[in-house]
């Protein structure tokens, strides 16, 4: 997560803009800081870092049990980047973003932990892909 006092050598400044993934674009709104129109802050990885992003969706008794707190809480505290948000028909959906150990941790999180008085009955990750930046600058709930 960055802060304020990071000095700039810790922020790679990424042109805004591209293809989207449905409800991506939302997410990258509300979790990306401009600088300006045209550009957002990403966290700088070290080369090497072994960065991916995975989609995901958790079914069972996941609303109204502060499910999308508790993931953005997780989430911070691993140090991923990413999105939570609920769907129309009851699940909770969302991406992943940062070190693959990171990501692997999250999503054992998301399959067995949840908040607790959640039911996870499953969890599906998709379009899993290597990436070489972060996307997003942290882990926000998007309404």
């Amino acid at each position: 997560m960055l802060s304020v006092a990071e000095p700039l050598a810790a922020v790679r400044l990424v042109p805004h803009g591209g293809p989207w993934l449905a409800g991506e674009r939302t997410a990258a709104f509300c979790c990306c800081l401009a600088l300006g129109a045209a550009t957002r802050v990403v966290p700088a990885m070290a080369e090497g870092d072994g960065l991916i992003s995975v989609d995901y969706e958790v079914f069972g008794k996941v609303q109204n049990v502060f499910f999308r707190k508790h993931t953005q809480a997780q989430g911070k505290k691993l140090g991923v980047v990413g999105w939570v948000q609920n769907t129309d028909y009851g699940t909770v959906q969302g991406q992943i973003q940062g070190p693959i150990f990171k990501v692997r941790q999250l999503q054992e999180w998301l399959r067995k932990t949840g908040s607790p008085k959640s039911r996870i009955e499953k969890a599906d990750f998709h379009n899993e892909k290597k990436i070489t930046q972060l996307e997003h600058s942290d882990f926000c709930i998007v309404k």
